[in-house]
């Protein structure tokens, strides 16, 4: 039976790399990002208060969280209104580094 195995593992092995390789021509290649569509996701996901959280209290990110999501406005706009950010800060929280690599937010203060 070993030989029926050997040749049958081989085959798959064959059977996946061609897939792989159709995947990668057919549907990775050429992928572009989008970034005026990645920004408005961003704009409007209320996850992103979790990293606020250091910056303005568990507390006030739950009440800014709940009120962007009661009142369809973008978190930006809820914190500027109900917590009296300044622009220039919210700008800088804005910032897809910021709020990915949290070093960044610590070297800007945040």
């Amino acid at each position: 039976m070993e030989p029926v195995i050997a040749y049958s593992i081989l085959q798959s092995i064959s059977l996946l790399t061609n897939a792989t390789r159709v995947l990668r021509e057919k549907c990775i290649v050429g992928i572009r990002a989008n970034v005026e569509q990645c920004r408005e996701h961003l704009e409007a996901s209320s996850a992103i208060v979790t990293t606020l959280t250091p910056l303005i209290g568990y507390e006030r990110a739950s009440e800014v969280a709940k009120s962007t999501l009661k009142s369809g406005q973008t978190l930006w706009e809820v914190l500027q209104s109900k917590l009296h950010l300044a622009t220039e800060l919210l700008n800088q929280l804005r910032d897809p580094s910021t709020l990915t690599r949290p070093w960044r937010a610590r070297e800007l203060g945040l």
